[in-house]
């Protein structure tokens, strides 16, 4: 677990670093307000349920 959690927290400090640089203030205060190591996290749960969506949607279209 805490290998996940170090690659969660390098993943946040690495996407609040680049949404601070380029001027994307909207998401980055949505994203990075409570820290970087949340920041990943929040990522690491929205890639999971894009993908579980996704395989969802496939399953749908293959059945149909």
């Amino acid at each position: 677990m805490e290998g996940l959690d170090g690659w969660a927290v390098a993943m946040g400090e690495t996407a609040c670093r680049y949404l601070s640089r380029n001027d994307h203030d909207t998401i980055y205060q949505a994203l990075c307000y409570d820290g970087s190591a949340s920041a990943g996290w929040k990522l690491f749960i929205c890639v999971l349920v894009l993908v579980a969506a996704g395989a969802g949607l496939w399953r749908l279209l293959q059945n149909a």
